[in-house]
């Protein structure tokens, strides 16, 4: 059975109001602020010590695909150097590509054909590609194609560690413990952003409890509804 969070009941924003935040304390986090804090994949360790100018990391949403396009870039030493681009809905027009790494991320919006124009335009040494489908699949260019692992109980206590500190000016910030990081996991199937959510709705389901109350993240996971 999988735990189930009501959708129409989420309402993450007016949790963070009653922990005293003005808004959301993870939508400000520096997206670098989780790669010094994650031990790379050995797949993408060996993958920066290759040569290649294109790389290509894809997967579903929650997979953990611009974390790892942080980490090759960190492991490359070019992390002052790196610019990030996400492709807009309908893009109309190239921005400045002269950088010595560039992460394209929501790649699947350029499409084949303007891939391989990203491919001839940008100027620059490396080219991370971040996508829901491989962005080099249909082009001419074969490169290296990276696809990262479900999340797992060790980087679920990196996860939550920092979630806690992006909430820790709450006045009773939430707890996981080591069983709590494991549940998380099972819960949310490996995927980042069902661990997001969950994480979301465990905040408010913290400031309705009596102090009194059981506060794991165990404890709440039992009060959900489930589905098969």
């Amino acid at each position: 059975m999988k735990a189930r969070v009501e959708k129409n009941h989420f309402k993450p924003l007016d949790a963070f109001r009653r922990l005293g935040l003005s808004g959301n304390p993870f939508a400000q986090r520096d997206p670098w602020s989780l790669v010094p804090l994650l031990a790379p994949a050995p797949a993408l360790v060996e993958l920066a010590a290759q040569p290649w100018r294109a790389l290509s990391i894809y997967g579903p949403m929650g997979s953990g695909k611009t974390t790892a396009a942080l980490q090759v870039a960190s492991l490359l030493g070019e992390q002052e150097n790196t610019r990030v681009w996400r492709v807009p809905e309908g893009m109309i027009r190239w921005p400045d590509l002269d950088t010595p790494v560039l992460v394209v991320d929501e790649v699947q919006r350029l499409g084949a054909a303007r891939v391989e124009r990203l491919m001839t335009r940008a100027r620059c040494e490396r080219l991370i590609l971040v996508g829901l489908v491989d962005g080099l699949a249909g082009t001419r260019w074969h490169e290296r194609v990276y696809s990262p692992s479900p999340m797992t109980a060790a980087e679920a206590q990196v996860w939550a560690g920092s979630m806690i500190q992006a909430v820790a000016v709450a006045p009773n910030p939430p707890r996981l413990n080591d069983a709590d990081a494991e549940s998380l996991v099972r819960a949310a199937e490996g995927n980042r952003l069902r661990a997001t959510e969950l994480g979301y709705a465990y905040f408010e389901w913290l400031v309705t409890l009596p102090e009194a109350a059981e506060q794991t993240f165990t404890g709440f996971l039992r009060t959900l509804p489930t589905r098969p």
